[in-house]
């Protein structure tokens, strides 16, 4: 069941990637990354359009062999390393003409275990909260409170403050940090701001096994290690 109208996927897929070549069509189990996305954004069946936008052939060749699926042939200018998201976001949108009242889920495809469940039960939370945006969030297992910084001299020193630095961890706020996996937000809040993390944000806490997202070839044998336990 639909949970709100006007409800948009993007999928976000470019061909460079620093730490793995073409990244999204690299082998997960036995099937492409980007697949694990499509699949999960299609089976929530929650999505009035789902649009994929790449600057990749390949990506786009699997895209098509889904009907429910909108593409968009991105500019390779939006598929750089320092790309912001929120600008593919809003090129997505221009291109397929959405409105400003859409309601927009990012989903990267980098986060293979995030399925149609969190998907909807992320939804579910933004139906729940009218003006706020929502993003997936996982426990952070170093607490940031506890980090430091090299300065100039080749010292360390305190990120945030120094007393902390020796506090017991149970002593501390939880912290959290965002996991990438899914991203939503009203189309007018984001173009107001400038951002795809628009404020209020809510949380949607998920797991750390569910939050793996992929960056090394190490990631992906862990994403499979992961998968196969499941």
């Amino acid at each position: 069941m639909k949970l709100i109208n006007n409800t948009i996927a993007i999928i976000p897929a470019r061909a460079g990637s620093k730490g793995v070549p073409k990244k999204s069509m690299q082998l997960l189990a036995g099937h492409p990354l980007i697949t694990y996305t499509i699949k999960a954004a299609i089976d929530s069946q929650v999505f009035d359009q789902i649009i994929i936008t790449s600057d990749d052939a390949d990506v786009l060749k699997i895209a098509a062999t889904y009907p429910q699926l909108t593409l968009i042939n991105r500019n390779p200018d939006l598929a750089q390393d320092n790309t912001p998201s929120v600008d593919v976001v809003l090129d997505a949108s221009k291109n397929a003409s959405l409105s400003a009242d859409s309601l927009i889920v990012l989903l990267q495809p980098t986060s293979p275990l995030r399925t149609a469940t969190h998907i909807k039960e992320a939804l579910t939370i933004a139906n729940s909260h009218k003006n706020t945006s929502v993003v997936s969030v996982s426990e952070a297992s170093h607490h940031p409170y506890k980090s430091m910084t090299i300065t100039n001299d080749m010292t360390l020193t305190a990120l945030i403050d120094k007393k902390y630095l020796e506090s017991p961890r149970q002593s501390l706020p939880k912290a959290y940090y965002p996991n990438g996996a899914i991203y939503i937000a009203k189309l007018s809040d984001i173009q107001k701001a400038g951002q795809v993390m628009t404020q209020p944000i809510l949380p949607y806490l998920m797991s750390d096994a569910h939050s793996v997202d992929i960056d090394t070839w190490a990631d992906f044998k862990y994403a499979e290690f992961l998968m196969a336990q499941a």
